[in-house]
């Protein structure tokens, strides 16, 4: 079987040779065979063609614009899954964006995160793929662990936890209790005691502010998707060339205790680890990204069978953010943030 860095390594040296690339081709998968998805949505630095690079403009109400690379990231991604393979003979998934964030930030809600046409449909390839990912790990072991690795510069010898203060591993502290998410035992928790130096820390204390966790495991984690998400930002330290491998190896032996102490049905249950309420009634309509007329929606092509306020990025001007309870043919039903276009 050939190896997670060398597959990697053959499609971006295919991708940097190639001239027009279709907007699926900026995505890199590998579809794995653990409940375990690795993702790296800011390490790319290839463009996107006919895209010029985003400027901010029209997001007077968003604090915080970024355009540059997580340095390293998409290696250290890559270094992970490898790691895993190389411990457990499993492959992971794994989901990488090639294009470089300055043309579009997949890490952000729609209304944010592109300025041109090209960039969306890039944005819409990622989210497609990662949907993707989180509904066949959901439907092979109902439950999985997701990483989004991304680097940050305000301490180089620290990685920071993002769960949203917790919610994007509601699975996790509702089967096994705050100590899983903030205990020894923890991800985290394993971590320090490998040497990483940790945020927060104690554990139990807040988590950094503008490392809380973004739009991906906000979206993906939850309750409503059976994926605890885990936003992970490493320090230069942890990134560097030279390191990466030991960085990896380490990671890798604390997913392994993860996989063995969170992953499993908990003893002397036998209920489904997928706890979702059943929809209720159709309200609304949305067709190609507008609402049509009240009393019927879909998205993406997908009924939506209830709406509520979305609790998280404020919207930007003309849109409102909406959960959506979403029926599904693969999984029955699901849950997602929306924009919607005001009328």
């Amino acid at each position: 079987m050939a190896s997670v860095c060398g597959f990697l390594n053959i499609v971006l040296a295919l991708l940097a040779l190639t001239g027009e690339k279709q907007p699926d081709d900026l995505v890199v998968l590998q579809r794995g065979n653990i409940p375990v998805i690795i993702v790296a949505p800011h390490g790319g630095n290839l463009p996107i063609p006919n895209c010029p690079p985003r400027k901010g403009e029209g997001h007077p109400e968003r604090p915080r614009f970024v355009t540059a690379q997580d340095v390293g990231t998409r290696e250290l991604a890559s270094a992970i899954a490898e790691a895993i393979y190389q411990r457990l003979k499993e492959k992971p998934y794994l989901v990488i964006l090639a294009a470089h964030r300055k043309y579009v930030d997949v890490n952000r809600p729609p209304e944010f995160a592109f300025e041109c046409e090209p960039a969306q449909k890039v944005y819409d390839a990622f989210h497609r793929a990662l949907e993707d990912t989180c509904q066949e790990v959901e439907q092979r072991f109902s439950c999985g662990l997701l990483l989004d690795i991304h680097g940050q510069g305000l301490n180089p010898e620290v990685v920071y936890r993002g769960t949203a203060h917790g919610k994007t591993v509601e699975r996790l502290r509702k089967l096994y209790g705050e100590e899983a998410l903030t205990g020894e035992k923890s991800l985290f928790g394993m971590l320090k005691a490998r040497g990483f130096k940790v945020y927060p820390d104690p554990l139990g204390n807040p988590e950094w502010p503008g490392y809380s966790g973004g739009y991906i495991v906000r979206r993906f984690g939850g309750e409503r998707w059976a994926i605890d998400a885990y936003q992970m930002e490493f320090g230069m330290k942890y990134r560097r060339k030279e390191v990466r491998t030991e960085t990896a190896a380490k990671i890798a032996e604390v997913v392994e205790h993860y996989m063995k102490l969170y992953l499993q049905r908990p003893p002397g249950t036998s209920e489904p680890l997928l706890h979702r309420a059943k929809p209720q009634g159709i309200i609304a309509q949305r067709t190609h990204g507008k609402i049509c007329h009240k009393g019927l929606q879909s998205f993406s092509g997908v009924a939506v069978l209830k709406v509520s306020s979305a609790d998280d990025s404020p919207p930007r001007a003309g849109f409102t953010r909406l959960h959506v309870h979403q029926q599904n043919t693969k999984r029955g039903y699901a849950e997602r943030d929306v924009s919607i276009p005001q009328e």
